[in-house]
């Protein structure tokens, strides 16, 4: 078990949110060593239970939410 991963997840997703925008562009391995984790095993599990959901359903929730909440580009006056 890692020493004080939960810590280093954060309310935010640790350095998941930090991928939104361009999903594929690092692996879970890549994520998890960023953030100090020495497998995606481990941060995966640890992920869940900080979030209660593994890391790719937060980021595609995330992600989803974000698109929402962007505006439309359309402007009304």
């Amino acid at each position: 078990m890692e020493l004080g991963g939960e810590q280093r997840l954060g309310r935010d997703g640790g350095d998941v949110g930090r991928f939104d925008e361009s999903p594929g562009e690092l692996c879970m391995a890549s994520i998890a060593r960023s953030v100090g984790y020495s497998s995606p095993y481990a941060f995966t599990a640890a992920f869940r239970r900080h979030h209660g959901e593994p890391p790719g359903a937060w980021r595609q929730r995330e992600s989803q939410r974000a698109k929402e909440t962007q505006p439309s580009g359309h402007h009304t006056h």
